[in-house]
C-alpha cells in the first residue's frame, strides 16, 4: 500500500477507505467500506460505472471493477485539470485558465444539456425551483470537480462517480462547486491572479445564484455529514466558522495595521523619492565622472603621441650629433692640411731659398718660381677664408644643436612629471567611479525594499477586503 484516505467524518452508510496500492507491478486505486452499512455505497460506485458507460459509451471513464466488497480503478498517470489550471495559474496565463474551463464545460455537456426558464430540481437532499433560465446538465455528477478530470491521451477522463444522481442539476452549480473547492485549495497562489468573487463573476455565476448554489451546498453536506456533523467536520467541504464579533475584531485590527501600513509606505515613499533624488545626481557626478576620464584618455593618448614624436626628434638629433662628430674629424683633417701648407709657405719664403733663386737662377726660372710662390700663397690665403667660414658655420650648428638637446632634455623631463601626474589623477577619478557605483547598488537595495513593502501592503489590502465581504454576509 502506498497512501490510505479514510472519510470517518461522514454518516456511517458513507463511511469508506481510499487506498493507493500496487497489483502486480501498476498502480491501482482500491475503496473498501469502512462499516457494514456503507457496503451498498461501494457496490453502488460499480453500478453507476456500468450504467454511465452503458447510456454515454462516448464518454471517458476509468475502468471499475467489483470484487469482495470493494472496487478497484486504474491509476492514471495524466495530469489533473486541477494541476493544469495551477500551472496556467502561476504562469499567469488568463488565456490558458479560460480555454481549460472552456474544456472542462464542453466535457460535462456531454452528459446531455436541456435549458429551462423556470428549472426545478428534485434530488435527495433538496428540493429547489429557480425562476431564471439555466442551462441543465441530465445526470447529477456533484462531484464532477476539476481534480476528479485526468488529462489521458489528449482527452479528459473522469475517475471519480462516488455522487451521481439520475436527476437534473444546473451546469453552473457544478462549475460554481469546481470553483469553490479549487480556490480554497490554493488560495494563497490564486490571490494574486484572480478573486473566487471575480471567477464567478467572470464566468457569468450571478449573485442570485450564488446564493440558491450555497444552500444546495449546505444540503449535500448535510446528506453526507448529518444535519448535526456529529461525526466531525470535513475538511474538505467546509470552511472553519466564525462568528459577527470575530469579524468584526478582525475587520478593526485589519483596519488598524492597514492605517499603520499606509503611513509607514507614505513614509517609505518620501524616503523612496529622496533616494531617486539622490541616484539621479549621483548619475549625473558618475557622468560628469566618466566625461573627465575620457577626456583624461583623450590627453593620455596626446601626450602618448607627442612622446612618440619626441622620441623620433631625439633619434634626429642623434643622427645629427654623429654628423657632427663627422664634421670635428672633418675639422681635424682641414686643420692638418693647413698645417702642412703652412710650413710649406714658410719653407719657399725661408731667405735661404730666395737667397738661392737671386744666386743660381736666371730669370725665367726666377720669374716662375716667384709665380708658384704668389700662386701658393693666394691659394692659402683661400683656403684660409674658407676654413674660418667652415669653422664658424660648424660652430654655429654644434651651438644651435646643443640648444636644441638642452630645450628637449627639459621637455621630456617635463613630460614624464606631466604624465605621472595625469595617471595620478585618473587613477583618483577611477577610485570616485567605484565610490558612486557602491552608492548606487546601496541605493539599489533600499529600492527593492520599497517594492516589497508595497507588495506587503497590496496582500494586507486584499485581506482586509476579503474580511469586509466576510463580514457583509453575516450582515
Amino acid at each position: 500500500m502506498i497512501f490510505a484516505k479514510y472519510t470517518r467524518e461522514r454518516l456511517p452508510n458513507y463511511q469508506i477507505a481510499t487506498y493507493f496500492a500496487m497489483d502486480q507491478g501498476k498502480k491501482i486505486v482500491l475503496k473498501k467500506p469502512l462499516r457494514e452499512e456503507a457496503e451498498a455505497h461501494v457496490v453502488k460506485m460499480f453500478e453507476t460505472y456500468n450504467w454511465l458507460r452503458t447510456e454515454y459509451d462516448s464518454i471517458s471513464l476509468v475502468e471499475c471493477n467489483l470484487m469482495d466488497r470493494q472496487v478497484s480503478f486504474k491509476f492514471l498517470d495524466g495530469e489533473s485539470l486541477d494541476a493544469l489550471l495551477l500551472d496556467a495559474v502561476r504562469k499567469n496565463d488568463v488565456g490558458l485558465f479560460n480555454e481549460l474551463i472552456n474544456s472542462y464545460l464542453a466535457y460535462v455537456r456531454q452528459f446531455g444539456v436541456t435549458r429551462e426558464s423556470k428549472a426545478s430540481i428534485r434530488a435527495p437532499f433538496f428540493d429547489i425551483s429557480f425562476i431564471e433560465p439555466l442551462e441543465l446538465i441530465k445526470i447529477a455528477n456533484i462531484d464532477l470537480i476539476f481534480e476528479n478530470l485526468i488529462m489521458d491521451q489528449n482527452t479528459f477522463t473522469m475517475i471519480d462517480y462516488e455522487w451521481v444522481f439520475e436527476c437534473t442539476i444546473p451546469l453552473n452549480y457544478l462549475l460554481y462547486r469546481s470553483f469553490l473547492l479549487f480556490y480554497h485549495k490554493h488560495r494563497e497562489e490564486l490571490g494574486h491572479f484572480l478573486s473566487l468573487e471575480e471567477l464567478m463573476e467572470a464566468w457569468q455565476i450571478s449573485s442570485s445564484q450564488i446564493t440558491v448554489f450555497d444552500s444546495m451546498e449546505k444540503a449535500f453536506q448535510r446528506y453526507v455529514m448529518g444535519d448535526t456533523y456529529e461525526y466531525a467536520y470535513s475538511k474538505q467541504y467546509l470552511q472553519p466558522a466564525e462568528n459577527l464579533a470575530t469579524l468584526k475584531s478582525k475587520l478593526n485590527n485589519s483596519e488598524l495595521a492597514n492605517n499603520k501600513l499606509e503611513n509607514e509606505l507614505i513614509l517609505q515613499e518620501t524616503e523612496l523619492e529622496k533616494v531617486k533624488v539622490l541616484n539621479r545626481e549621483l548619475s549625473k557626478q558618475v557622468d560628469q565622472s566618466l566625461l573627465v576620464q575620457n577626456k583624461m584618455e583623450l590627453s593620455l593618448h596626446e601626450e602618448k603621441k607627442k612622446n612618440e614624436e619626441l622620441l623620433i626628434r631625439l633619434e634626429n638629433q642623434e643622427t645629427k650629433f654623429i654628423l657632427l662628430n663627422q664634421a670635428r674629424e672633418q675639422s681635424q683633417d682641414w686643420h692638418e692640411m693647413k698645417d702642412l701648407l703652412e710650413r710649406l709657405v714658410k719653407q719657399l719664403t725661408e731667405n735661404r731659398f730666395l737667397k738661392l733663386l737671386k744666386v743660381n737662377k736666371n730669370g725665367s726660372e726666377k720669374s716662375a718660381v716667384s709665380n708658384i710662390v704668389t700662386d701658393l700663397q693666394r691659394l692659402f690665403d683661400e683656403y684660409q677664408v674658407k676654413n674660418e667660414t667652415y669653422e664658424k658655420e660648424t660652430n654655429a650648428k654644434l651651438n644651435h644643436l646643443s640648444v636644441l638637446l638642452h630645450e628637449n632634455s627639459g621637455k621630456v623631463d617635463d613630460l614624464t612629471r606631466l604624465t605621472i601626474q595625469q595617471q595620478s589623477e585618473y587613477e583618483k577619478i577611477l577610485q570616485q567611479n567605484h565610490v558612486h557605483f557602491v552608492g548606487m547598488q546601496h541605493f539599489k537595495h533600499l529600492y527593492e525594499e520599497q517594492l516589497h513593502v508595497q507588495t506587503l501592503y497590496e496582500e494586507l489590502k486584499k485581506s482586509y477586503h476579503e474580511a469586509f465581504q466576510e463580514l457583509q454576509k453575516y450582515k
